[in-house]
């Protein structure tokens, strides 16, 4: 088991986390854009319309997410010859594309604090589950080793930056939702990486 940043040194190629880590910010930027629009579409009287926007916005997002978490993986140096699943890979897609889109309905157009909180926790959750799928997903001659802490502590650090998001996306300016997707992709790279420094293969 190591440390965070023993995992992105030496665990992983940085020439692929990189785009990766790009790719995990453009995805949590436009996703937060979407649903803004979603939002206000909504409170424009247009509820069908909103909640087709909803839907693209979770399924552009979770696209953007899978496939940053999808990147990652592949320069994850598991240490054996190692192939992923197709069946897990396709589930962390749909399990991301669900996260985003649940936590959506659940905030609603209201944005009561109670319920924005609610939807913080449902979607990290769901991201997390994103996570577990694509990860378990790995096949290796190898035995698999899961470090609960750190996938624990992961999903801790994730929830609190995604809770100061919503501080930030609060302002309603473009900078605060912007702000608030740098913080989201803050959370998220620190779950996986907390996560896979607790993850090896024996």
């Amino acid at each position: 088991m190591d440390w965070a940043p023993i995992s992105l040194a030496y665990q992983h190629d940085l020439a692929a986390l990189i785009p990766a880590s790009l790719l995990c910010l453009l995805g949590a930027v436009v996703a937060r854009l979407l649903f803004n629009r979603a939002r206000l579409t909504r409170w424009d009287g247009q509820a069908s319309a909103a909640t087709r926007m909803e839907a693209f916005a979770s399924v552009i997002g979770g696209l953007f997410l899978w496939g940053a978490q999808f990147i990652a993986l592949r320069a994850f140096d598991a240490g054996v010859q190692a192939t992923y699943d197709p069946i897990g890979m396709v589930s962390a897609l749909v399990m991301a594309i669900a996260a985003l889109y649940v936590s959506a309905r659940v905030a609603g157009a209201a944005m009561s604090s109670s319920r924005v909180l609610a939807a913080v926790v449902v979607r990290t959750l769901g991201l997390l589950g994103m996570h577990v799928l694509a990860v378990g997903s790995l096949r290796t001659t190898g035995v698999v080793h899961w470090g609960m802490e750190t996938l624990a502590l992961g999903f801790a650090v994730n929830l609190a930056l995604s809770i100061e998001a919503v501080r930030f996306q609060a302002t309603g300016s473009l900078w605060g939702t912007i702000s608030a997707g740098l913080s989201g992709w803050a959370g998220l790279m620190a779950m996986y990486l907390i996560s896979m420094s607790g993850f090896w293969i024996a």
